[in-house]
Formats: C-alpha cells, sequence, structure tokens
C-alpha cells in the first residue's frame, strides 16, 4: 500500500539551503523504510517565507489536485518574523486544520511545531554536559501521535 504524502509549510519544509535529500519530509519517507504502508511524497508545497495566511492562499488550493492521503503541516516561523498579531495568526490555523480535516482524518494529519527561540539553552558547564547536550539536539526516531482535534 502506497500513500500519498504532501508537505505543506516553509522554507523549513521546502528545505531553504540544504539538498532534497536532507529536506525533512524526503527524511521522514526515507526513515519509515520500505514497509507497507510506504510514503510517496507527490507534492513539497512549502515556500520560502510563506506565512499561514500565504499557505491558505497559495498551498491549500493545491490539495484538491494532489489527492493527498497524509499531509504534513509545519508554518509559523515567518508570521512571527513578520509579525502578524497573534489572534491573526491562531484563526489562521484553524482555518488550515478546518480545511485540512475536510479532507483527511485528524490520523493522516501531521502537524509539526517551529522550535521555539525563546527559550534559552543552558550553557555546558563540562565536557561531558557538552557532549549531553550535543546528544540530545540530534533528531530522533521517536514520534508523538496527536490528533489534529487536540489543538
Amino acid at each position: 500500500m502506497v500513500v500519498r504524502y504532501v508537505a505543506l509549510g516553509d522554507s523549513y519544509t521546502i528545505g531553504t539551503s540544504v539538498t532534497p535529500a536532507e529536506r525533512w519530509p524526503d527524511q521522514l519517507v526515507r526513515a519509515l523504510g520500505p514497509a507497507e504502508p510506504t510514503l510517496d511524497l507527490v507534492a513539497n508545497l512549502g515556500v520560502d517565507g510563506s506565512t499561514s495566511g500565504g499557505l491558505i492562499r497559495d498551498e491549500l488550493p493545491r490539495l484538491e489536485e494532489l489527492r493527498p492521503e497524509l499531509v504534513s503541516l509545519l508554518i509559523g516561523v515567518n508570521d512571527v518574523v513578520q509579525r502578524v498579531p497573534p489572534p491573526a495568526y491562531e484563526a489562521n490555523v484553524v482555518t488550515i486544520l478546518d480545511a485540512l480535516l475536510g479532507r483527511l482524518p485528524a490520523d493522516r494529519i501531521v502537524t509539526v511545531a517551529i522550535p521555539d527561540y525563546t527559550v534559552p539553552r543552558p550553557e555546558p558547564t563540562s565536557a561531558t554536559d557538552e557532549l549531553s547536550t550535543t546528544r540530545s539536539s540530534r533528531p530522533t526516531r521517536r514520534w508523538r501521535a496527536c490528533p489534529a482535534t487536540e489543538r
């Protein structure tokens, strides 16, 4: 069984300044491997500089032709950078999730949070701490499923 997968988002999703193989949606497909169900990344619609409003305008309409069976969503950093008011961002996210839930069951929508750059990272105090910090910042293969209805 092959599952049609579409990635929605911004520069994190399209992988600005990395090779296509290094883009996180491509890494996800590879990490899940050949065992069924397999993912077929039919489109990475990520756009450099995109905001939640841009995703609604430019990316959501493409879903009709692409017919995804799984969608990932990573959006928001440019809303912060461009100072989109939080209530507008929240309304856009609700619009996006409602549109996705109108097409797919909640367990076929993967939402990815942007990094929280407001939380200071503690400075290592020893070589052991440096190693722990380095190890903990590397990606892992752990996944936490959270239905899109839990917003």
